[in-house]
């Protein structure tokens, strides 16, 4: 009787385990799948930018001239990218770790050198889950341009 309780629970947590390591690596792929999905999207935006920029010389306030239409779609795609972080649709923090350092790079140049310096604040204040990433990753931004 007790032999047979000890393997029953024995095949109750080997069956607890074995859902946990599925469960977590089926989460793990289902994050990847969707930073790759959404990694594409912000890239072809500014796979447009940089040809814009490619042709651009830079202005005296040190910026290249990129129409706000170009703009704007890239910096929708990073807020939406932004929430699913932010929401924790995606944590894990190996996926984090390889995509923060560029989407940092990326929010700080379309801040520092794209965004004309009359529209820095309202594309801050406009876009609320891009706005909470720079300050959950302590991105740069232009100084006093911004709270």
């Amino acid at each position: 009787m007790v032999v047979g309780v000890v393997i029953a629970a024995g095949a109750l947590a080997v069956s607890v385990y074995s859902f946990y390591i599925s469960h977590t690596y089926t989460s793990r792929r289902e994050q990847i799948k969707t930073s790759r999905y959404m990694w594409e999207r912000i890239y072809v935006r500014l796979d447009e930018i940089q040809e814009i920029t490619s042709t651009e010389e830079w202005n005296k306030s040190g910026q290249k001239d990129v129409p706000l239409k170009k703009l704007w779609p890239l910096v929708r795609e990073i807020d939406y990218f932004a929430y699913l972080i932010l929401i924790g649709e995606i944590k894990d923090k190996d996926v984090l770790g390889y995509y923060k350092v560029p989407l940092s790079q990326y929010i700080e140049n379309i801040l520092k050198y794209y965004t004309p310096a009359d529209q820095r604040y309202y594309l801050y204040l406009d876009y609320g889950n891009f706005r909470e990433l720079i300050k959950k990753w302590d991105i740069n931004r232009p100084d006093g341009e911004m709270p």
